[in-house]
């Protein structure tokens, strides 16, 4: 039995000559009857300059196949609405013409078809001791994974391998995330430099300062910028329109500079209340105020609970 060998490919006719099998064809080399025929025996009509290389870039997306993105099914897309057949857009996007229909069809980008990956691929090596585990953790929250890992080899010599240590971390995660105690909610401020400063009074009764033995009742204006905590106080006797501008004048000249917002706790010096419409507004000598120094006038928003 004899076995028969595939002879080398015909050679291809290049501008210039011709060359062996290891030659190119080049996209200005074809004529409407020279074909190249490349490992896939692929012999297509390539009558038009636009054909010739959709069908080079074809070949191209064959050698280089990989998982879709957003971005390449976004540009198929966009060629689609230039009037380019599915073909043509398809091999511009890097794709081949039956993805290309999946996603027109389909309506929606890779991202989109994706699904969460909410199910186990293997059988928890640790189920047997688990139990164990759950138990230690509740008795200490701190302890770690690797702790409880040397733990279970402890008890249980040639069970486990070493590089097993993760896979009980990432179940311990888990459980914590899970049942764990729950974790203090932070919501991360971020202060931009010469963007606001914030001010309010505050009394200092408690303090019990004297001056010569006798009780000095005094307030205390307290001016400070957000972001580099650069702070100014100024003494006061009482949360009046009079000591708040005194106080906003006193810092801005010790600071240096204004910042592009003033905030507030809700003043009386600078917020009026308005009954009837149950709402609140900025005072007319307030709002000169920071016109005169070129400042927004903002407050505290009020938190509400669910």
């Amino acid at each position: 039995m004899t076995n028969k060998v595939a002879g080398p490919p015909p050679t291809s006719k290049i501008a210039g000559g011709e060359r062996g099998d290891k030659s190119i064809v080049s996209a200005g080399s074809l004529g409407e009857t020279d074909y190249p025929e490349d490992s896939w025996q692929l012999r297509l009509s390539v009558s038009t300059s636009v054909e010739l290389i959709a069908y080079h870039d074809a070949i191209k997306c064959k050698l280089r196949c990989h998982v879709k993105n957003d971005g390449e099914v976004k540009l198929y897309m966009e060629e689609r609405k230039k009037g380019m057949s599915q073909r043509i857009a398809a091999a511009r996007a890097g794709m081949s013409e039956r993805s290309a229909r999946k996603y027109e069809h389909g309506g929606k980008l890779p991202s989109q078809l994706k699904h969460p990956h909410d199910w186990n691929t293997r059988q928890n090596p640790f189920e047997e001791d688990w139990p164990f585990v759950v138990e230690q953790l509740e008795r200490d929250p701190a302890l770690q994974g690797s702790t409880l890992f040397e733990l279970l080899c402890q008890r249980h010599p040639g069970r486990y391998r070493h590089t097993q240590v993760r896979t009980l971390q990432r179940h311990i995660a888990r459980w914590r995330a899970l049942h764990g105690k729950p974790q203090e909610v932070i919501f991360e401020q971020v202060h931009t430099p010469g963007e606001r400063a914030q001010s309010d009074f505050t009394h200092m009764e408690d303090l019990e300062v004297t001056i010569a033995g006798e009780p000095f009742p005094h307030m205390v204006y307290h001016f400070v910028l957000t972001s580099s905590n650069v702070e100014v106080a100024s003494i006061c006797f009482s949360e009046t329109f009079e000591a708040l501008a005194e106080g906003i004048e006193k810092a801005v000249w010790q600071i240096g500079g204004v910042p592009h917002q003033h905030r507030t706790d809700h003043l009386s010096a600078a917020v009026r209340q308005l009954r009837k419409e149950e709402k609140e507004e900025w005072t007319t000598r307030y709002q000169a105020l920071m016109a005169h120094y070129g400042m927004q006038p903002t407050w505290n928003k009020e938190a509400h609970c669910a």
